[in-house]
Formats: C-alpha cells, structure tokens, sequence
C-alpha cells in the first residue's frame, strides 16, 4: 500500500496536536474499530483514530488513486461517523496529494479539514 511509507508523519501530527487514545492500522498501535457493509467486500479500517477533547476523530493519509468511488465512499463513512461522535474526519495529504484531495472533497461535498503533511 502507497500510504504505508506516510504513517510515521501521521502518527508524529496527531500526537503533536494532542489526541489521545490513539488506534491505528499500523504494528505498534492497537488496531482501529473496522466497519463492514452487508454483501460488500471486505472492511473499511480507519487509518488512524483519536480522542481529542472527549470527540472521536478518523485520521486519514490522502494518495492519490483511480479508483475514486471507492475512496469517497470510505470518507463519507469515516466523516459521518465523526460527525455523531462529536470529531471530524481529518485528511493528511503528503506533497503532491493535496490538491488531488481538496478537489475530491469538494467534487463530493465531504466534510473534512484536509492537512499538509
């Protein structure tokens, strides 16, 4: 997987900016919760999850990718999800990802704050 080289500066963020109980989809955290759809293939695991001020936000790394239907779907949930619990969903878009992920944000009115990292 393409993100798998950004998690470090990922995980470096969300500990600079103060969240706790920190999950992610990486070897030396707990594993985030996963979400399934009925009939779909596979799970959605978040990248990174975190508590910040008792909300529960979903952190994504942001590559690029051809398949946009299924990166949509996968941050409309996380966004939805953060929503209820109070967080947001956050982007981390590495150099040269981030226009790629501000335009699909906006293509498909996603809420989310979208960082450079």
């Amino acid at each position: 997987m393409k993100k798998e080289k950004y998690f470090d500066k990922a995980l470096s963020w969300v500990q600079q900016n103060g969240f706790s109980e920190v999950k992610a989809n990486h070897d030396d955290y707990p594993q985030p919760t996963s979400f399934s759809k009925t009939g779909a293939d596979g799970a959605i695991v978040p990248d990174i999850t975190g508590l910040k001020q008792g909300a529960k936000s979903y952190i994504e790394i942001s590559t690029k990718t051809d398949n946009h239907n299924t990166i949509v779907t996968r941050w409309k949930l996380l966004s939805t999800l953060a929503n209820r619990k109070g967080g947001q969903l956050v982007l981390l878009a590495p150099r040269g990802h981030k226009s790629f992920t501000q335009r699909l944000i906006e293509q498909y009115f996603i809420p989310a704050r979208v960082i450079s990292i």
